[in-house]
């Protein structure tokens, strides 16, 4: 239901309010959105209808329950049930997998992702970037690995498997980018990808590292896609080409872009670099090839989140900014940051940084569901 609720009003808010590609955009969002909440609807619908006898809050007896604790204490596999003639664990651990993968915005599934963040209003790319990934990873973690864990252990390798290739995916992505917006999306298709690692490695380490980095993730995302709507405003391009050297003139914007760029590349010492090394960690002991290939993907990730902050940092302002009728009220510099705009990135700049130097919140907070 709420998954549902959380894929509509997407849908809205990127065809009501988004740029000129918007209605392509929110179709790709909407088709894709549809078929994972089918494959979740499905999947739950099958699995309770597979659960034990148990009793209501009221000691009301029920045969059957969408309790998702209860759910995680059937023995699905030992009971033999079925699904179209297939073992059950399995058939809907391919549902929600497909569910997981589209909302997370993995490979081969992530169409809808870099249009939505193209095309959607600074804000509302903001929400959706945070919101649906997690739902995706919640999914994964909650019924794939809770209520499935045989379905899970069936299909830890192909799971495994996809991250590898997603992070790669992602990361190359982002190497080839010049448009801030889609850098960004490249950048969380990376991350999702080390939150597949993680959970496919069945490992403490890795389902830990899934967990941090799905809590961690839309904090640098969101501030990444806040900024580049702040320089979209006063430039009106994302063009990386175009922006080379605007940090002379915008040196908090590029400070508060830097944090966030290298919070999503998983650089050490901010919150974004403890989900994928724990993932990493998790993924060796039993894939190592695919965890090399995780490893592969955050270093060409971190490069191409570094040459981008290289490029407004140390490349030269084309002199045509000076002349250009965007700038005249401003004298013809770019004009930093407001005291309206800091009032949005502060708070999420602080957070990204105390949760890369102190993680213990993040990791006390997940030692529970990790157990």
């Amino acid at each position: 239901l709420f998954t549902s609720a959380a894929v509509l009003a997407s849908v809205l808010l990127v065809r009501g309010w988004g740029g000129a590609g918007r209605h392509a955009a929110a179709t790709k969002l909407a088709l894709l959105g549809s078929i994972a909440v089918v494959f979740l609807l499905v999947a739950v619908v099958a699995v309770s209808r597979a659960s034990d006898p148990t009793f209501l809050v009221d000691g009301t007896k029920t045969s059957t329950t969408f309790s998702l604790p209860e759910l995680s204490r059937v023995a699905l596999g030992a009971k033999g049930a079925t699904l179209f003639g297939v073992a059950l664990v399995k058939v809907a651990f391919v549902l929600v997998l497909t569910a997981s993968l589209v909302l997370l915005g993995a490979f081969p599934l992530h169409a809808w992702l870099a249009p939505t963040y193209a095309e959607a209003p600074t804000a509302t790319g903001a929400l959706i970037s945070s919101a649906l990934p997690t739902i995706g990873a919640c999914a994964l973690l909650r019924i794939g690995c809770a209520v499935l864990p045989e379905g899970m252990r069936w299909a830890s390798g192909v799971v495994v498997a996809l991250g590898a290739v997603t992070a790669l995916y992602g990361a190359l992505g982002a190497l080839a980018q010049t448009d801030l917006r889609r850098l960004a999306a490249a950048g969380t298709t990376a991350q999702v990808g080390f939150v597949l690692l993680g959970v496919g490695s069945l490992t403490p380490q890795g389902i830990a590292g899934a967990i941090v980095l799905a809590a961690m993730r839309p904090l640098a995302c969101g501030l990444f896609l806040v900024l580049a709507g702040a320089v979209e405003n006063r430039a009106r391009t994302r063009d990386l080409t175009r922006l080379e050297g605007v940090a002379a003139q915008m040196p908090g914007w590029a400070i508060a872009l830097a944090v966030a760029a290298l919070g999503q590349a998983g650089v050490m010492g901010l919150g974004g670099a403890w989900g994928p090394i724990l993932t990493l960690l998790g993924a060796l002991p039993n894939y190592p090839p695919l965890a090399l290939i995780g490893a592969l993907a955050l270093i060409v990730g971190a490069a191409a989140n570094v040459v981008a902050i290289s490029r407004i940092a140390f490349g030269k302002l084309a002199a045509d900014w000076q002349r250009s009728p965007l700038l005249e009220p401003f004298g013809g510099r770019f004009p930093d940051l407001t005291a309206r705009e800091w009032m949005s990135v502060a708070p999420l700049m602080a957070l990204v940084v105390i949760l890369g130097v102190w993680p213990a919140p993040l990791f006390e907070s997940a030692a529970g569901t990790v157990r």
